[in-house]
């Protein structure tokens, strides 16, 4: 009885091989994985009721080695301790002002602060002008001017980011600006920052306001993980600045199912990560076949975008995978229910 079991268990994983191959190379992936829980869920239950079935069981030993993993996870969730050193502070702030020992330092160059509080930090700052990266999460506040001349700012989760941004006297310097926050002016605040080379902006933006490519330095521009959904052919053309520079774009974990052939074309030192949109298969091919050194794909879409299956010869293909299919319950197992219900799997394979 055994044997037999096992015996089913191999035919229902040619089965899932199969599938897996008739519906990868047709690149329909969502539809594969509740396709391929049904063979999986029968290995499963074969295995399950085996009289063979080995049973893993934790000895002392190794219930001591997890636990001891376990307590290491949960301290690094503990609040992070303030480390200063070489100039340097990084530290989160538990109370609703700078710790005393804190207060005391004016030698800093680089400083990481992030805090749940509203905490007043302008004084700070101004006692440590020799500081060159900031990086602030949370909602820090400033009652006076800041006269930092900051390389690298980095403003995470706060509302009053464009009340702060107006507080720097000295931004002309600044290379690098990362801002991680929601409902921001981003055309009054990249005003005052002329001199970026490196933008990071993750706040929500549906499109890409005109204003980014005016900085006349920029070289790098991350926005991914915001909301694009459409670039359109317009705008692009109307970015002068696109036809001379270089420019590398991070535009992956957006919603764009199309990106403007022209972007690429203006500029052939422009650079575009388009990894995790849902960009529709034609376009991908098309962009790979005519600027594949332009851009950054992911293993599943660079995937789609070299299928080289002729047209005729994938249909006859699937044509005869899909008979395999339906006729295997049949052969295998003498069930004609099987096939009925492996015929309505294939049908709708084909409709998707």
């Amino acid at each position: 009885m055994g044997k037999r079991k096992n015996g089913y268990g191999i035919y229902i994983l040619i089965l899932a091989l199969v599938i897996v191959f008739l519906m990868a190379i047709d690149g329909s992936l969502g539809f594969l994985l509740s396709i391929i829980s049904i063979p999986i869920g029968l290995i499963a239950m074969i295995s399950h009721f085996s009289p063979d079935k080995n049973k893993n069981i934790m000895d002392g030993e190794t219930e001591k080695l997890n636990n001891e993993r376990s307590e290491k996870i949960k301290g690094t969730f503990k609040s992070q301790p303030f480390k200063y050193h070489k100039r340097e502070l990084v530290g989160r702030i538990e109370g609703a002002t700078l710790p005393d020992e804190i207060k005391k330092i004016s030698d800093l160059t680089f400083l990481q602060l992030s805090t749940i509080k509203p905490i007043e930090i302008s004084d700070f700052l101004n006692q440590n002008p020799n500081i060159r990266y900031l990086s602030l999460q949370g909602p820090f506040w400033f009652k006076n001017n800041v006269k930092l001349t900051l390389f690298h700012l980095t403003i995470k989760s706060n509302d009053n980011i464009y009340t702060i941004i107006r507080q720097f006297s000295h931004l002309h310097q600044l290379q690098l600006l990362e801002l991680h926050c929601k409902n921001i002016l981003l055309e009054e605040i990249l005003q005052f920052c002329r001199s970026i080379k490196t933008l990071v902006l993750r706040v929500d933006m549906a499109q890409i306001p005109q204003e980014i490519f005016n900085l006349p330095q920029l070289e790098y521009l991350n926005i991914s993980h915001n909301k694009i959904r459409k670039i359109s052919e317009k705008d692009v053309l109307s970015y002068s600045s696109l036809r001379t520079k270089p420019l590398d774009i991070n535009l992956s974990y957006n919603k764009l199912k199309k990106v403007p052939i022209s972007l690429l074309r203006l500029n052939s030192r422009i650079k575009l990560n388009l990894k995790e949109n849902p960009i529709t298969t034609s376009h991908l091919k098309r962009l790979y076949k005519n600027y594949k050194d332009q851009i950054y794909l992911s293993y599943d879409q660079e995937r789609i975008a070299t299928r080289t299956f002729h047209p005729q010869t994938w249909f006859a293909l699937k044509v005869l995978l899909s008979l395999i299919l339906v006729l295997f319950p049949v052969i295998v197992f003498g069930s004609f229910v099987g096939s009925v219900l492996i015929g309505i799997v294939v049908w709708s394979a084909w409709s998707v």
